[in-house]
């Protein structure tokens, strides 16, 4: 028996015990005001019990839902002859219902006069709870004539040392099937992968909400990007 159900049937008893002690103690209205009373109290606990039963339900609910995406780099082998088809950027989804629309924003980790190096990730429209799904990271210059140099492997930028000399801090998002959507933060680079964190992202109302009590207590306002695709950093540490 745990702690919870203990103390469960302490406030019954308690309960039970002031009702019968109550007309030994109480005389005419009296005892009528404290029959309404411990009437009251019982309707608030079974209330509050209500209500917690009720957030539990959902809690279990979303969690039978709920998407995880987690991503590693592996080698992909393809076909019967196991032809290999490189280094792959591999989505994988290890909560409990599937991930929809996987997406991460570009990163651009070079700016020189006149042109920007930037990496772009491949994105996954659909991976069930189970699933991985190996993708692509390339990257390549735009100039500003508008033109674009020739594309190339941007994996071997996200992996440890020896090959990757910089982190980069990259965040996906993705939905599970009631538009839920999800935010996990990755860090890739020199010192291999790691998840900072994840997290629900906020709808649009819970944001408006926030700002409006920013602006009553003073407080700094979010930043603006925070729930979009923002550019991922570039952690040099």
């Amino acid at each position: 028996m745990n702690r919870e159900t203990i103390l469960h049937w302490v406030i019954f008893a308690v309960i039970f015990a002031a009702f019968l002690a109550a007309p030994f103690v109480f005389n005419g209205a009296d005892l009528q005001n404290a029959f309404l009373a411990l009437t009251g109290v019982v309707v608030l606990l079974y209330t509050a019990e209500t209500r917690g039963l009720h957030l539990e339900m959902v809690r279990q609910t979303e969690m039978g839902v709920q998407p995880i995406v987690v991503v590693e780099i592996r080698e992909q082998w393809e076909g019967r002859i196991e032809v290999s088809d490189g280094e792959n950027l591999v989505y994988k989804n290890i909560g409990r219902g599937p991930a929809m629309y996987i997406r991460s924003p570009e990163i651009e980790f070079e700016k020189l006069q006149g042109a920007r190096f930037v990496a772009r990730f491949e994105g996954v429209d659909y991976l069930p709870a189970g699933q991985d799904a190996p993708r692509k990271v390339t990257w390549n210059g735009e100039f500003e004539e508008g033109t674009a140099g020739r594309t190339f492997d941007f994996i071997p930028h996200l992996k440890a040392i020896p090959v990757g000399t910089e982190n980069y801090e990259v965040p996906f998002f993705y939905e599970d099937i009631g538009q839920q959507q999800y935010r996990s933060v990755f860090r890739m680079g020199k010192d291999g992968i790691r998840l900072l964190n994840h997290g629900k992202v906020p709808h649009a109302r819970t944001e408006s909400w926030s700002a409006l009590w920013n602006r009553i207590s003073g407080r700094s306002p979010k930043n603006k990007n925070q729930g979009s695709l923002e550019s991922p950093k570039r952690n040099l540490h």
